[in-house]
């Protein structure tokens, strides 16, 4: 389930104005909020079942395969909240012919695998096929 989160102010002064459950009542409140001219509440997104498809898996991985086929498979460790957000969506690198994805699996080989899938078919549907 998505929470939306409306904050404001940076830093010292960073701190939360209220957590919704819809992104309706969450952008009322942050019109509400930015009626003062000094404020500039912003809406944070965060999936709050993502520890617990993680827990009960096993872990989150970043798995990238590289131009010469190879995979680089890493246990993500940090940032788990918005990294799960991508989860199972293929991502090219700018700079490099690169391909990555995130995905909650029970190991290291069940990512590659999962990954593997999911980069065949997203080279698939950019060929067209």
């Amino acid at each position: 389930m998505k929470i939306y989160v409306v904050t404001d102010g940076d830093y010292s002064d960073y701190h939360i104005c209220g957590v919704c459950t819809s992104r309706k009542t969450a952008n009322e409140l942050k019109d509400y909020v930015n009626r003062n001219e000094f404020c500039g509440a912003r809406i944070e997104t965060y999936e709050t079942d993502a520890w617990e498809d993680i827990l009960n898996v096993g872990g989150f991985y970043d798995v990238r395969r590289y131009e010469d086929g190879s995979l680089y498979t890493h246990r993500q460790e940090y940032d788990i909240e918005g990294c799960y957000m991508k989860r199972n969506r293929v991502y090219r690198s700018r700079n490099f012919n690169t391909l990555y994805t995130f995905v909650v699996a029970k190991d290291e080989d069940h990512a590659k695998k999962i990954a593997s899938d999911l980069f065949a078919k997203y080279m698939a549907e950019k060929e067209g096929l």
